[in-house]
């Protein structure tokens, strides 16, 4: 009984990261459930939700170069606006960065200004195709106001 109850909650878990992290899973495709449930049974989940957790799961991925470039952007996006701090999420104040991804190499540069939002640009070595990227709102996890 405490195996099905343990493996429920782990399905609760992976599902509530996915919803608060679209690019990282769909990124990750089939392999996001493995990963994050061989990462979920090593961690507690944070104090602060799917999102603090999705956010440490980022960051172990990036660790081992494992994090997709849509992943990459989402979690930049991320940590422009909040910290994990203790286990709790924090706001941040005004913010820039910047990162390469992998081949075919772009320089992603995100700003993030509270009153304003953040906004990011992609740019591509000439004669290259541009990034194919969805709807800017799919990188923007679902940010609660924190207390």
């Amino acid at each position: 009984m405490v195996t099905i109850t343990s493996a429920a909650l782990g399905r609760k878990r992976t599902r509530a990261v996915a919803r608060a992290w679209p690019a990282l899973a769909r990124g990750l495709g089939a392999d996001f459930a493995r990963l994050f449930t061989a990462y979920a049974r090593a961690e507690t989940p944070p104090d602060a939700g799917a999102l603090a957790d999705g956010l440490a799961f980022s960051r172990t991925l990036a660790r081992e170069q494992h994090l997709p470039d849509s992943a990459l952007i989402e979690r930049m996006l991320a940590t422009t606006r909040l910290k994990l701090r203790r286990n709790r999420l924090a706001r941040r104040g005004p913010r820039l960065a910047a990162a390469i991804t992998a081949p075919p190499r772009r320089l992603v540069i995100i700003i993030s200004l509270p009153p304003i939002g953040a906004r990011f640009l992609i740019l591509s070595p000439p004669g290259r195709r541009a990034l194919s990227l969805p709807a800017r709102d799919a990188y923007v996890p679902q940010l609660r106001p924190v207390s």
